[in-house]
């Protein structure tokens, strides 16, 4: 066999550019398939240790979830058996704004004689302005904002206030 013969058996009938270029060819080939050898060895054991992995990954995956439940479900148990409900107890702030929305309900609207009397804490008839002045005042001790009241009442107690004083006639 010649360096023709191996030429040709390598490249299927190829022209030679030479000696070196032969040379050279072979050599890539040979450099080819070597890659093609080496890259073949790393799918095989890549099929190799994915089959050995793959079938353990859903165990893995089903032992972790079923663990986190099982926390999950141990934690709610010991919140029941401590009188408490599953779920945390509501925040202070929410608690306050619910008492304020349920006292902002049971502000009376003022939208008569009567109403404003009523929540000033006067007689429907026969007061004077020094009374309504003292009665307002004593209200607004209650209601007002910088001392802790509510906002609406406050609100409230001056409509109050001012609807007495424009039908009397004291505005």
């Amino acid at each position: 066999m010649t360096a023709g013969d191996v030429y040709l058996t390598y490249f299927g009938g190829a022209v030679a550019l030479g000696v070196m270029g032969g040379l050279a060819a072979i050599a890539f080939v040979l450099v080819t398939r070597l890659i093609c050898f080496t890259f073949m060895l790393v799918l095989i054991s890549a099929e190799i240790v994915l089959l050995e992995v793959l079938p353990s990954i859903p165990a893995r995956m089903i032992n972790l979830i079923s663990d986190r439940f099982s926390a999950v479900i141990a934690a709610l148990k010991a919140r029941t058996a401590r009188g408490l409900s599953a779920f945390e107890a509501e925040p202070e702030w929410q608690r306050r704004g619910r008492e304020e929305a349920r006292e902002d309900a049971t502000i009376a609207r003022v939208n008569g004689w009567e109403p404003a009397c009523k929540l000033l804490g006067l007689p429907v008839e026969g007061f004077t302005k020094a009374q309504l002045s003292r009665a307002y005042r004593k209200a607004m001790r209650k209601a007002h904002l910088d001392l802790g009241g509510n906002p609406s009442r406050a609100k409230a107690i001056n409509i109050a206030r001012d609807l007495i004083r424009k039908q009397l006639g004291w505005a």
